[in-house]
């Protein structure tokens, strides 16, 4: 039964008139309807919106029915309505946890029942929420032809951004959308948030404590299913909770990047998933990955896609961190960062201490003096020239990109590295890590590294997957030069240095750096180091001390647990002696010998009778 224009309804807050009936959007279940709120109260409403008192939306309020059949048996449709009345009134109620964020997701404000009138035999719910002006994200995206992918970087990620810190916010209030898509984005159309981003369509949505047991929620039997739900969405009896919005992220940013749906059926295997979306986005918008920041956004894509959830990035914060340090291109270009910056910050910062958030709530002002006092003691650990990170991988992988990010065009990094070091349970072997070298060395960072290898790595299947991960990214570089012309401004060399496994254990030894940064006009350098410890060993139990050294045994089994940072003078660094080493080195690409060329003569024999 669909309402006719100049339908009144009243709701538990005010009464409201259709004015315009709305086509239903994709997937629709239901009737869709522009009203205009009328300035009578419902018996016994209040007079604002949650989060507006006193407001009125200004474009009017969107009103959505059900759709039943009217011709089914009485207690059919009963059942029906008892089940969607409360499936109404728990969107209801989930929405009043977003009522400072009306004006960025489309909030239900209220609820009530449609008239019986001549024509109609049942009274049937409705919500009432803000009316979006705009249109979807795919309509938005599609409105000059034919979209095969944002191919400007930065305007790739100024969206991405946007509808990131949407859910985030969300998730913050407990809430997860459920159902993430680019019909369910609504760029807006006018007023103050006119192209910005705002999330509709909750209800799927679900809160994590009320609703979620055990782990998550059960997908039931009857839940319709597309390509932008995550796979335990797809799968009846399967628990999903959280990490589904950040795959359904990932696949809205798929298809930012192609303009295409992502494929239901996604390979399981990590590297496979990472071919696939990276070729994936060659083929449509070549043009988005010759930026600097065009690999990372298919990193980025490729982790939210993973199958397994805890594969993913594990919260919304962790990914909306990936994108602002992908998109950085441009900062590092302007290269501003001076001590006057540093004193605007800190600035910055005092004069946020005194907000009014912060200083009528005392727990949250006692939450800020933890934050303050942890910065403090970073930044007197630094005054002291020394700094460490300590995690798990993910915190470290992620701090670790940070750290490299502040590495501008002329700077110099020179690493010396084993294999073992770039495994998936470090850092990774073709991951965000690779990644982000790439970056950096497009954007003028000289970056030189050497793997120490022995013969037996010839026989690792693993070995020779990471190796060939590094010479596909030297490949990859337009402007890649090799070491004898190492003074170019871009430049991605990996050479290698074969030695006995023994002598390997001992030149990567815990007390000895692994990498050094330089500055061509600064006096002083920052050595890196790593700390390893047994895969079955903490970081708590690494930072009290119990840490193991490669030279111990063999590393096939241990993972970086911290990682530390320390400033010396240009001339006590071990710059000097990783530099002759890469003089020293051959190219990585002379390890693996060539295959053998089958013979004329072996080619006939093998040839089929």
């Amino acid at each position: 039964m669909r309402l006719n224009v100049g339908h009144v309804l009243q709701g538990g807050i005010r009464c409201y008139r259709v004015t315009e009936q709305l086509a239903p959007s994709p997937g629709a279940r239901g009737y869709a309807y522009k009203a205009e709120m009328l300035s009578t109260e419902a018996n016994g409403g209040i007079n604002h919106i949650p989060g507006e008192p006193g407001a009125v939306p200004s474009d009017g309020v969107f009103l959505k029915t059900p759709r039943i059949q009217e011709n089914a048996p009485y207690p059919v449709v009963q059942a029906k309505l008892a089940e969607i009345t409360g499936q109404f009134m728990a969107q209801y109620t989930k929405h009043r946890a977003l009522h400072d964020l009306v004006g960025e997701v489309a909030c239900v404000f209220d609820w009530g029942w449609t008239p019986v009138t001549e024509g109609t035999r049942y009274s049937l719910p409705f919500l009432a929420q803000r009316y979006v002006p705009g249109t979807t994200l795919r309509a938005h995206l599609a409105a000059r032809g034919a979209f095969h992918g944002i191919t400007d970087a930065p305007s790739w990620f100024q969206l991405a951004s946007q509808i990131t810190n949407l859910v985030q916010r969300l998730h913050n209030r407990g809430l997860v959308h459920g159902d993430v898509s680019p019909d369910n984005i609504i760029i807006e159309k006018g007023g103050n948030r006119n192209g910005l981003p705002t999330l509709v369509d909750f209800g799927e949505a679900v809160l994590y404590s009320h609703e979620m047991s055990g782990r998550g929620v059960k997908v039931a039997a009857t839940e319709r299913r597309h390509k932008y739900q995550a796979p335990e969405r797809r799968t009846a009896g399967m628990e999903w909770y959280h990490p589904a919005d950040i795959y359904s992220l990932g696949a809205v940013f798929y298809f930012m990047a192609t303009g295409e749906d992502p494929n239901p059926n996604l390979p399981d295997d990590i590297h496979e998933l990472k071919q696939s979306v990276y070729s994936e986005i060659k083929r449509y918008n070549d043009k988005l990955l010759d930026s600097p920041s065009g690999a990372g956004i298919a990193k980025m894509i490729d982790k939210c896609l993973r199958q397994q959830p805890y594969e993913r990035y594990a919260y919304v914060e962790s990914l909306a961190r990936a994108l602002v340090l992908f998109s950085r291109s441009a900062e590092r270009a302007a290269d501003a960062t001076t001590a006057a910056v540093v004193e605007t910050r800190l600035a910055e910062t005092a004069t946020l201490s005194t907000d009014s958030n912060l200083t009528e709530n005392p727990f949250f002002l006692r939450l800020a003096l933890v934050e303050i006092e942890r910065t403090k003691r970073r930044l007197e650990t630094m005054t002291r020239g020394h700094v460490e990170i300590v995690g798990e991988r993910e915190e470290l992988i992620d701090s670790l990109l940070e750290y490299l990010a502040v590495l501008r065009k002329g700077d110099e990094y020179i690493t010396i590295t084993a294999p073992q070091l770039w495994t998936d349970d470090n850092l990774g072997i073709n991951g965000r890590f690779l990644t982000m070298n790439k970056i950096l060395a497009q954007e003028g960072v000289v970056i030189r590294r050497i793997f120490i290898l022995c013969d037996e790595d010839r026989n690792d299947p693993i070995v020779k997957r990471i190796l060939q991960s590094h010479l596909d990214m030297m490949s990859s570089l337009p402007a890649y030069v090799s070491k004898e012309n190492s003074d170019s401004p871009a430049c991605f060399y990996t050479g290698f240095s074969e030695i006995s496994q023994d002598a390997r254990r001992a030149e990567l030894s815990l007390d000895r750096p692994v990498a050094v940064w330089r500055r061509q006009e600064a006096d002083c350098d920052v050595s890196i180091s790593f700390a390893l410890r047994p895969a079955s060993v903490s970081s708590r139990e690494l930072e009290q001390g119990q840490s193991d050294t490669m030279s111990s045994s063999s590393i096939g089994d241990r993972v970086i647990g911290k990682v530390r940072f320390w400033s010396s003078k240009s001339g006590e660094s071990e710059f000097t002696s990783f530099r002759k080493q890469i003089d020293e080195s051959r190219p990585l690409s002379e390890f693996f010998p060539p295959e053998p060329k089958l013979t004329a003569r072996k080619a006939k024999r093998s040839a089929p009778a």
